[in-house]
């Protein structure tokens, strides 16, 4: 496994037989027999991480079990399989983004080529998937492609890693801090500049510095989620799937038990009371995602879940029993403090979690909370398209 993993075979001499190549896959170039043919020959090319070329060279190209490749010219590659060879209008970028996917696709469908091959640093499942539905061929340089040559063949390899390793780490723009541009987005989907975005955040109590910010702007402009530029400002373009990766990435968020028990007496006459001692003892308290589902759909939620920093200072005086039968309050800690911003408090000082923060929880619950967080989706989805894009849940 080491060996297949740090090198690739150049097997040479090995065709393909029979007739008409259809259907074939290849789950990984480093096949038994081809290990064994490379250990025979000693014939080894090393992979080391480094940049993408900003040129294509024929050297950069990668070996493929039972193809040959040839860049004849700059922009055309020479396919051949089982002895049919096939030219491509080489279609390549530097970056292996989703934009940059979408670009060269766009390009392919303006060039109206015969034969569009987008090539790529590097190929993931889903980019290798998005080209096959455009039915358009693709190959990146890390041993990854499909071709597609209707009536001769279809070639498709997958399973080699990525060798190339950005040169700043990028930010996940879904989780922790970063979300927060994400999350302003969803409240106003235009900003004039990013300055403007940051000081919206901090208005609705969030905290990220303008480097992080940039970095989340970059990343989901790269995932085509946002658009950005320095004359139009960044707007948001793909509102279904931010909301999708939000929820996605908050499934892996873990926040902590601090304090189970019953508070006795109306539950919201406890939690306003709650919620007063929290900020007369300077704490930080918030209904989770799920104790704020009440709020935002038609759901009767027999128990209190707060965010707290501080449970001492909300639990002073609130004459609740820790670790009670049939417990009515839970208070956590919350895996970071994003999930303060765009609180909501009402006339009685509870202050609950904002409608996409409920979103994020609710789709992670059971069933029925799920389909209740099909319904918000709904809700904050029409609220981004209406003229006043602000709005309030």
């Amino acid at each position: 496994k080491s060996l297949a993993a740090s090198y690739l075979p150049r097997p040479s001499g090995i065709g393909l037989t029979g007739g008409l190549l259809a259907g074939l896959y290849a789950t990984s170039i480093c096949t038994e027999y081809a290990i064994l043919v490379s250990v025979q020959t000693g014939n080894f090319v090393q992979i080391s991480p480094g940049r993408p070329p900003r040129r294509l060279r024929v050297t950069d190209l990668p070996e493929l079990a039972l193809v040959t490749l040839d860049l004849a010219e700059p922009d055309v590659l020479i396919v051949t399989a089982q002895g049919l060879g096939e030219r491509f209008q080489v279609l390549y970028a530097p970056e292996w983004s989703n934009a940059a996917l979408a670009g060269l696709l766009v390009k392919a469908r303006q060039d109206r080529s015969p034969r569009p091959l987008v090539i790529l640093p590097f190929l993931n499942e889903e980019k290798l998937n998005t080209l096959a539905a455009a039915g358009v061929s693709g190959l990146d340089l890390c041993g990854n492609a499909i071709l597609l040559a209707p009536g001769r063949w279809l070639l498709r390899y997958t399973g080699q890693p990525n060798r190339f390793k950005p040169e700043i780490k990028p930010v996940n723009p879904f989780g922790g801090r970063a979300s927060l541009v994400g999350r302003a987005l969803l409240l106003r989907p235009a900003f004039p500049s990013l300055n403007a975005l940051h000081a919206s955040i901090a208005r609705g109590g969030g905290a990220v510095s303008l480097a992080l910010a940039s970095r989340a702007v970059r990343a989901l402009k790269a995932d085509l989620i946002v658009e950005h530029d320095p004359q139009a400002g960044i707007r948001l373009a793909g509102a279904t799937r931010l909301l999708d990766q939000l929820a996605s990435a908050w499934s892996k968020a873990r926040p902590l038990t601090l304090w189970r028990g019953r508070a006795s007496g109306d539950l919201q006459a406890v939690l306003a009371g709650a919620f007063e001692r929290a900020a007369a003892g300077g704490a930080r308290a918030l209904m989770t995602g799920v104790g704020s589902s009440a709020r935002y759909a038609n759901l009767n939620m027999e128990a209190a879940y707060l965010y707290v920093d501080n449970p001492d200072a909300v639990l002073a005086g609130l004459g609740a029993e820790e670790n009670a039968r049939f417990p009515n309050l839970e208070l956590l800690a919350p895996p970071d403090d994003s999930v303060y911003f765009d609180a909501r408090p009402d006339a009685l000082g509870i202050r609950w979690a904002s409608p996409v923060q409920a979103f994020m929880e609710m789709h992670n619950a059971d069933p029925r909370l799920r389909q209740a967080a099909d319904e918000l989706r709904e809700d904050i989805l029409r609220r981004i398209a209406a003229p006043d894009a602000r709005g309030s849940a």
